[in-house]
C-alpha cells in the first residue's frame, strides 16, 4: 500500500506540473469509480458520462492544489458528490422556469390538461397587424398545415 500511496503522490505532482499523460493515467485510474458515484446518487447513465467529464475538468483546473491533498480519493468523490448535487438543483431550477412560463402564457402542461386560448389571441393579434396579402398567406398555410395533420400517416 505503502508503494501505492507513493505513486499517487508522484501522479498528483506530476498532474500538478501539467503533465497531461499523468493526468490521463489518473483518470484511467479514478474513472469507473467516479462513474458508479455518479450512477448510486443519479441512476441516470445517459448524464453519467457527462458528470464525470466535467468531474475531472475540475480535477484539471485544480491541479496546483492536488499535491497538498491527504486524501485524493475523498476528495474526488466530495468533487463528484457536488457535481451531481449542482446538475441536480439545475434541472429543478430549469424545470420550475418551464411550469412557470407555461402558466404565466397559459400554455397546457406536459400532460394537456389546461387549454389555452390567449395564445391563439396573440396570433390573431399578430395576423392583424399584416398586410392583406400576407393574412392571406398565413391563413391559407394554417389551412394547409391543419389538413396535414388531419391525414392518415401524418
Amino acid at each position: 500500500m505503502a508503494i501505492y500511496a507513493y505513486d499517487e503522490r508522484d501522479l498528483l505532482q506530476q498532474v500538478a506540473a501539467g503533465d497531461e499523460l499523468a493526468f490521463g493515467r489518473l483518470m484511467e485510474q479514478y474513472h469507473v469509480a467516479t462513474y458508479r458515484v455518479v450512477m448510486r446518487l443519479m441512476q441516470a447513465p445517459w448524464m453519467a458520462e457527462d458528470v464525470v467529464q466535467e468531474v475531472f475538468l475540475k480535477v484539471w483546473l485544480s491541479r496546483a492544489t492536488l499535491p497538498g491533498l491527504d486524501n485524493f480519493q475523498a476528495w474526488l468523490t466530495t468533487v463528484t458528490t457536488h457535481q451531481v448535487y449542482d446538475l441536480v438543483r439545475k434541472q429543478q431550477r430549469e424545470s420550475a422556469r418551464l411550469q412557470q412560463w407555461q402558466q404565466e402564457l397559459h400554455l397546457p402542461d406536459q400532460q394537456g390538461q389546461t387549454a389555452t386560448t390567449d395564445y391563439e389571441e396573440l396570433v390573431q393579434q399578430a395576423v392583424a397587424k399584416l398586410s392583406p396579402r400576407q393574412q392571406a398567406v398565413f391563413t391559407h398555410l394554417k389551412k394547409k398545415a391543419i389538413a396535414g395533420r388531419k391525414q392518415p400517416g401524418c
